[in-house]
């Protein structure tokens, strides 16, 4: 395998890949650690290194993922249900954009991204291009394994770095994104996982420059992997890649870890006691000799021994003793406590921490629930024009998704779903209330329908229109026809009760006239 090492010194791709790695590799520990709450494994209490793995163990089962639930709170009450675009401006959005985003995976790489972002405090939307197929492609991507030069005055994206690995050809990529063109590196896989450390160039060449088949293979063989290269036309000055921050760069619980171990620590503390005091421990009382008239130490732990069959006989004055249990009522209590300012820090409803909790007053789950709902519009407002540049980075690429309109990042933006999730009750009554407005207004406002469900109650009501308008065209023809029926039947009547009146003779001669032979 022929390979030509970087050159950081006189090559500035190579030196912009190395300077973001650094910055890449400078924030590994405080993501790590984070990664740690979010996965439910927090660190275990400091102890000394000589415990038994047994202990180990025990102080597992300590461990409480309240972390995941305070971003989890906020993540599921972002919901996108539309985007607007030059061609539709309404609440009803651009539906054939929902398609295109729907098609192109979109709402799962959403949720994935609000779940990075919400719990590292930073993530990444790649907008790449699948030259096979000829439409974009989306990815949400770890801000482990991804980082962005922005510029501190506009926030706009100049220069970006992802690493990843694929294990079926053993090789290491690192993506190097510039204005108009992406750049690839890739190294030989080594270790178990790929790992960001100290950045060294010796390890690494472009992919462009590497050969990783024999020489006698075909000029058209297919090596299975990117090499790199310009946008396409018109696009020479976008890097592919928005930056999501969440509030202050950090995550939802990345202040609070210490109360975090406060809980986990008073937790491990109950089992501690719990496990220890299973058994009562017993004591004897009163003057008992070491040792027996030959002069043997006496055992007493054989004598007494604690199993169920046991039988002990006591020296007069002797007494048992017996230990009581700790009560562990005043632990539970002070792990709830801490649970509770958990939820108040964080702005998290108790009942999804504490789901059997009845001590809340109805006031009191409202005004925590007003916090939940501020949160999630503050993170909702700060995500919007991201996504929008989103939208507008599809619409850029060539192929049948190509739209200069719908690629005016000015003029896209998503339409989300109420924060606030109401019942089939209280939306009845809203939709009641508000008996003033137009039909869709009110679907739209008070049953909280999103596009799809006002173009479904707008088809609905037009074709409710064409059969009420021709089951009253019906009903006329039908009313018309029994009138007219009834009409001929009074003259018929009419005529057959005229007096004197007689029918003409069947031969057509005029009928004799009253008085007349």
């Amino acid at each position: 395998m022929a390979a030509v090492a970087l050159n950081v010194r006189d090559d500035p791709r190579a030196k912009t890949l190395s300077r973001l790695w650094k910055k890449l590799a400078d924030r590994q520990p405080r993501l790590e650690r984070i990664d740690q709450y979010r996965r439910g494994e927090p660190p275990l209490p400091d102890a000394s290194p000589k415990l038994k793995d047994a202990y180990k163990e025990f102080q597992l089962k300590a461990r409480a993922n309240f972390a995941e639930l305070s971003s989890e709170a906020v993540r599921e009450r972002l919901r996108q249900i539309g985007v607007v675009t030059p061609g539709e401006q309404g609440s009803r959005g651009d539906l054939d954009a929902f398609r295109t985003w729907e098609m192109l995976n979109g709402p799962l790489v959403q949720d994935e991204l609000h779940d990075l972002t919400l719990n590292f405090g930073d993530g990444y939307v790649i907008v790449g291009y699948q030259n096979d197929e000829g439409r974009p492609l989306l990815t949400a991507e770890d801000p482990r394994l991804c980082y962005t030069d922005d510029d501190p005055r506009t926030g706009r994206v100049r220069n970006a770095i992802k690493l990843y690995r694929d294990d079926d050809l053993g090789l290491d990529f690192a993506h190097l994104m510039v204005p108009g063109e992406v750049h690839v590196a890739v190294r030989k896989s080594s270790g178990s996982k790929l790992t960001i450390s100290r950045f060294s160039p010796a390890q690494w060449t472009w992919a462009d420059e590497f050969q990783p088949l024999p020489e006698d293979a075909p000029e058209d063989f297919d090596d299975g992997f990117d090499r790199g290269g310009p946008l396409p036309e018109g696009m020479e000055d976008v890097v592919p890649v928005v930056h999501f921050r969440n509030r202050d760069g950090v995550g939802e619980y990345e202040r609070h870890t210490d109360l975090l171990d406060r809980i986990n620590h008073m937790i491990l503390q109950r089992l501690v006691i719990a496990t220890m005091q299973a058994f009562r421990q017993r004591a004897l009382e009163g003057d008992l000799p070491e040792k027996d008239e030959n002069g043997n130490v006496i055992d007493y732990d054989a004598l007494f021994s604690a199993d169920p069959g046991s039988l002990w006989q006591l020296p007069e004055g002797v007494k048992l003793w017996e230990s009581q249990q700790v009560d562990l009522s005043p632990i539970l209590s002070s792990v709830k406590d801490d649970v509770l300012h958990f939820c108040a820090v964080t702005r998290t409803p108790i009942a999804m921490m504490l789901p059997d909790d009845a001590a809340q007053s109805a006031e009191g789950a409202d005004f925590q629930r007003e916090g939940l709902v501020f949160r999630c519009i503050d993170r909702r407002d700060r995500f919007t024009p991201k996504w929008s540049q989103v939208h507008a980075l599809i619409y850029r690429y060539p192929g049948e998704y190509n739209n200069p309109d719908r690629a005016d990042v000015t003029k896209v933006r998503p339409i989300w779903a109420d924060v606030v999730l109401r019942s089939l009750a209280e939306r009845g009554s809203a939709f009641a209330q508000l008996s003033g407005l137009p039909m869709l207004t009110r679907a739209r406002i008070g049953l909280q329908a999103g596009p799809d469900e006002l173009d479904l109650i707008r088809s609905e009501m037009l074709e409710e229109r064409i059969l009420n308008a021709t089951v009253a065209a019906q009903q006329a023809a039908q009313q018309a026809a029994q009138q007219a029926e009834q009409v001929r039947q009074q003259q018929q009547e009419q005529q057959a009760a005229a007096p004197g009146e007689q029918a003409a003779p069947s031969d057509g001669t005029a009928a004799p006239q009253s008085g007349q032979e």
